[in-house]
């Protein structure tokens, strides 16, 4: 059954990103300098696009969502999430960052802590 990415919050608007919204992704990256540092190379549009399409392997498109995570018209946090990996009934978390400005408030708690329904929580954050 497909999934319906806005129904991942309650507290924000959630939808699917788009090629067309690398320009909106690569700040809220760049802005996570000090994960860069330890974990380069930066991100540019083009590694923002291929991080899109990247699957691992198995899976198909059906099976990923690269979600945003908007208050308003602010992207807050952006999300790349694999359904049934690595078994049926796990959804995993593959990449997750929240802007700079909005850490150290529960941010990435409440929102990381959202999980989908009927999916085992049980691999998220590792």
């Amino acid at each position: 059954m497909p999934m319906n990415v806005s129904d991942l919050s309650t507290c924000y608007t959630v939808r699917a990103l788009l090629p067309e919204d690398a320009e909106r992704v690569l700040p809220l990256l760049r802005g996570n300098e000090i994960f860069y540092h330890y974990h380069p190379p930066e991100p540019t549009l083009a590694s923002i696009c291929e991080d899109m399409a990247a699957l691992p392997p198995g899976k198909t498109l059906q099976d990923k969502h690269y979600v945003g995570f908007f208050q308003g018209d602010a992207l807050i946090a952006v999300m790349d999430l694999i359904l049934d990996y690595p078994s049926p009934g796990t959804a995993m978390i593959g990449f997750f960052m929240v802007d700079i400005s909005c850490q150290g408030r529960g941010t990435g708690t409440g929102v990381g802590s959202l999980g989908c329904a009927g999916y085992d929580q049980s691999a998220a954050g590792h």
